[in-house]
């Protein structure tokens, strides 16, 4: 059969719209939108060909920024937990030499951390 050409003219929401229809398969989710529309024969102006180009280019750093912050929230929350854990450990080896109250007390700031 014959395929259709369609020319899409624009919209405030193109790129959510283009994204959620053509992005469902594992193959197009490494392609562009772009390339995933000019694949299914659909035909969009320079202008708005470019505007898509550089909507993705800019959700695409978004997401890496977004990925970057995870991160070095990630590393931040180990680091927290292996210092706290090591506290623990030297509260636990005072525990047989010094004021169990005091010892309680550290344990139990250390627990709020």
């Amino acid at each position: 059969g014959r395929m259709m050409l369609r020319t899409i003219s624009g919209g405030a929401s193109l790129l959510a719209q283009l994204q959620a229809r053509f992005t469902t398969t594992r193959q197009n989710q490494t392609k562009s939108v772009a390339d995933q529309l000019k694949a299914a024969g659909v035909v969009l102006p320079d202008d708005k060909l470019e505007d898509l180009r550089r909507a993705e280019e800019a959700l695409n750093k978004l997401k890496q920024a977004t990925d970057s912050q995870k991160d070095e929230r990630k590393a931040a929350a180990r680091e927290k937990i292996e210092r706290l854990k090591k506290e623990l450990q030297t509260l636990r080896m005072m525990a047989g030499s010094g004021d169990p109250k005091a010892i309680a007390r550290q344990n139990g700031n250390a627990s709020r951390r």
